[in-house]
């Protein structure tokens, strides 16, 4: 049983329980002002160097002028010369310049999946991607408290929707207008849309996708691989209704896949050991390899409260590399 087959008829008895998707074009709540006031003394930190011109909480390569001492070399004339260390001269004449490492903020690239499979959410539930685009608004609420600069990409079969990084509060309205209005519903190529991206991100920084990682995991980790070459920290959130880690009790079901709509039925019982092991395959796997890669790695139940997934990107630089909770 192909995992990325998605519980959305259920059949039993001659009835048929479906749980409606979202509504294409219709807008849902997602964050309140007051909710995410709750949020606003979180803040997270990271011990890589970024790139930046503003001033901020993280390294930078550049050499500036904070108090954080570098290192010297010889002055040039044109440079600025109330940074010559006259001390160094009294003992060598020779003049030298001091420079510093300048603090600065950090580019944060959010990339939420917006293909069809992010529209499931089993009986009584949200659909994945609301809780998906609700994790993605708490985090840019947070890097703009912290003065970082948050850009957003809603992925599927490639690049949909971007908006570039900024750190304004009209910014961040912006995209939460913009997680707002989407409606899940392109096929999945995670790869192709990170191609993309790797096109469009100029400036190194923090990568944070939130997907349920129904796709080619080889072609997505490749595709990762070009970021982590170029400096980005990288997270994966990987997002699972309950009905996917774990088959509902039911005498048969109709399996249909939301992104071509190919239709299976089959009796629970009679898969749900194999399905089990692949689901668990799959995940571990991902885990697995976000060691090996030095990506982050945090499975979320949609069923959890919000903070959950917060802490998790808190904590990324504290806790081991692949979390599965």
């Amino acid at each position: 049983m192909n995992p990325n087959k998605l519980i959305l008829h259920t059949v039993s008895g001659g009835r048929r329980v479906r749980t409606p998707p979202l509504p294409p074009g219709k807008r849902f709540p997602l964050l309140s002002p007051s909710e995410l006031e709750r949020y606003k003394n979180l803040y997270t930190f990271t011990k890589m160097r970024v790139e930046g011109h503003l001033s901020g909480r993280h390294k930078s390569p550049f050499q500036g002028s904070s108090s954080d001492f570098a290192d010297y070399h010889e002055y040039s004339p044109g440079q600025d010369v109330s940074r010559i260390d006259w001390r160094v001269y009294g003992r060598s004449r020779r003049l030298y310049v001091r420079r510093f490492e300048e603090e600065t903020d950090m580019a944060i690239y959010l990339l939420v999946d917006v293909s069809a499979s992010m529209n499931y959410g089993g009986s009584g539930r949200m659909p994945k991607f609301i809780h998906a685009a609700r994790l993605a608004a708490a985090i840019a609420y947070l890097a703009v408290r912290q003065r970082d600069k948050v850009a957003l990409g809603l992925v599927g079969k490639e690049l949909r929707n971007y908006c570039k990084a900024g750190g304004s509060r009209l910014h961040l309205q912006n995209l939460l207008q913009m997680l707002e209005s989407v409606y899940p519903a392109q096929s999945t190529s995670l790869a192709t849309a990170l191609h993309n991206c790797a096109e469009v991100f100029r400036r190194r920084g923090r990568l944070v996708l939130i997907s349920d990682f129904h796709d080619d995991l080889d072609a997505v980790l490749d595709a990762l691989g070009h970021f982590r070459h170029r400096g980005f920290e990288i997270q994966l959130y990987q997002i699972l209704d309950p009905d996917e880690l774990k088959l509902p009790r039911s005498a048969a079901v109709e399996f249909i896949d939301m992104e071509n709509h190919e239709r299976v039925r089959a009796d629970i019982d009679e898969i749900r050991k194999l399905y089990m092991q692949r689901i668990q395959d799959v995940i571990r796997r991902l885990g697995d390899e976000s060691v090996r890669r030095h990506f982050f790695h945090h499975l979320v139940n949609p069923n959890s409260p919000l903070h959950s997934g917060l802490e998790a990107y808190l904590n990324a630089g504290k806790r081991p590399p692949s979390i599965l909770a």
